[in-house]
């Protein structure tokens, strides 16, 4: 089963995932860039939030999503979040591409990505992806930026399709796009 959930930064989206998945062995994929220090206080958070929840969680950090899916053992596969891994290969990449570079990296990396998942049946494991909604403002000035915005918006729409249960977080509030209730 793939299953998503999505809505705006900070609106309980991991939260309401590591409370209502299964207490059971999982791999979280933590996809930010832990070096800066919002991002590793938020990592630090979510990660005493699992251990509370299954001391049986373990939390794997990469930028290599696709292959870490496909690879992991685990019968739950937790992804926090496409738009910080989308983040980080397209300002990784920028460092030392031109944009149309950047442009062709994410759409390679989300192609490989969604390939994975359409396979994800014989993987033999449930998988659940967050995502932030970051096309509702205005878009940037930034050319990395606006492709990032492009890229989040196209991944968020295709796995949206092919996920059996959508969720969306509003104000920490959860409202079911797609699927049954649990």
């Amino acid at each position: 089963m793939i299953g998503m959930i999505g809505g705006p930064a900070i609106s309980g989206k991991s939260e309401w995932l590591i409370k209502h998945l299964p207490l059971l062995k999982a791999a979280w994929i933590g996809t930010g860039d832990t070096s800066i220090e919002p991002m590793r206080a938020r990592h630090a958070y979510l990660q005493n939030l699992r251990k509370n929840m299954s001391p049986d969680w373990g939390t794997l950090e990469t930028t290599e999503l696709a292959e870490t899916i496909r690879t992991t053992t685990l019968s739950l596969v937790a992804v926090d979040s496409l738009t910080c891994w989308i983040s980080r290969l397209a300002v990784d990449a920028a460092q030392r591409q031109s944009i149309d570079q950047v442009a062709h990296i994410l759409s390679k990396e989300c192609h490989h990505l969604l390939h994975i998942l359409k396979e994800h049946d014989s993987l033999g494991r449930d998988i659940w992806l967050v995502s932030n909604e970051i096309g509702t403002s205005l878009p940037s000035p930034h050319p990395i930026e606006r492709l990032i915005r492009e890229a989040n918006g196209r991944l968020n729409c295709q796995i949206a399709s092919l996920a059996q249960e959508v969720v969306r977080m509003d104000f920490g509030i959860p409202s079911r796009i797609k699927g049954s209730p649990r």
